[in-house]
């Protein structure tokens, strides 16, 4: 159902404009809201109503809630702790478990699989009047002992303004993008004295990707999120993310967005990048690997939402 379905009469043209097609009947959606609603209003007047009328009214809406909702959230709960959702996860949010992941699948599972490699990820402020800390933040790799080493990451998430607490009027509350500030493969080999030889760069496109299969896997193994799959399968439009596009330094960088472009047919989806060789002239700035991701909680969105319309 959507909003339109809450009442008869002319639907507002922004209902038309940014909702999605009800599936049901009006008449099955008003019969719907008007029992939840006569049941939230049951609970809250015992003394008016029999207690067995009280019950039935707990059953029906502790229904719609676990069978019906909790459900369907769920996915959107797991992608957004995915991109390291400040808006819903305050307490966790000082790192992006995806930027993490993206660090991971850069290093490999040859060095993954081989040494004994702990990735961590921090997130970073970043106004963009007066630099923040991520504008100069610089990815690190450190021995933790003989046997093992710490791999850092930052990252920076951008986010809808009006998904500020004080407003909460936004259409997206997942990231629009996740700024990822990685070691680049060749560095991370470089550092362990591993052969790099023949082996190719992590690129960003295949990240989203990655992201793409994860969002995927992850419905495909939930009960609700089958569902969520098969409609998007029908009805939806695909998600192109095409190659990366090259900035020229780390400044460009950090102020330019992903691109998204919406062709009708699909959404093409291009992460700025920046890559710097082991050998760049400036060592602070060497074997790095910046990447521009969609994320996961976006990509969840555009199959439930945004992909549908």
């Amino acid at each position: 159902m959507n909003h339109a379905d809450f009442f008869t009469g002319d639907v507002p043209s922004a209902v038309q404009k940014n909702d999605l097609r009800s599936e049901i009947s009006i008449a099955e959606s008003i019969d719907m809201v008007s029992d939840n609603v006569a049941a939230f209003l049951t609970i809250h007047s015992p003394e008016k109503v029999s207690d067995n009328r009280v019950t039935k009214a707990k059953d029906m809406l502790d229904y719609y809630i676990d069978d019906m909702t909790a459900p369907m959230v769920e996915p959107v709960i797991e992608m957004l702790k995915y991109e390291g959702n400040s808006h819903i996860y305050r307490e966790d949010a000082n790192s992006s478990y995806w930027c993490a992941e993206a660090q991971k699948w850069t290093a490999s599972t040859d060095i993954t699989n081989n040494y004994d490699i702990n990735f961590k990820d921090e997130q970073k402020t970043l106004e963009y009047v007066v630099e923040g800390e991520f504008a100069h933040a610089k990815p690190s790799i450190v021995s933790a002992d003989s046997d093992s080493a710490e791999v850092s990451s930052y990252s920076h998430l951008k986010y809808d303004i009006l998904a500020n607490e004080k407003l909460d009027a936004a259409n997206h509350y997942s990231a629009s993008e996740i700024a990822c500030k990685m070691k680049s493969k060749e560095a991370i080999y470089d550092f362990l004295g591993a052969n790099f030889t023949k082996k190719e760069e992590m690129t960003c496109q295949y990240i989203n990707q990655m992201a793409l299969y994860v969002v995927n896997d992850y419905l495909n193994n939930h009960e609700y999120g089958q569902t969520m799959i098969a409609r998007w399968a029908a009805h939806g439009q695909m998600l192109d993310f095409i190659e990366d596009s090259e900035s020229e330094g780390g400044i460009q960088w950090v102020n330019e967005a992903m691109i998204y472009k919406n062709t009708t047919e699909k959404m093409t989806v291009q992460s700025k990048a920046l890559l710097s060789p082991v050998d760049f002239m400036i060592p602070k700035a060497a074997g790095m690997l910046y990447c521009k991701l969609m994320s996961p909680a976006r990509i969840l969105e555009w199959f439930i939402v945004d992909g549908l319309k």
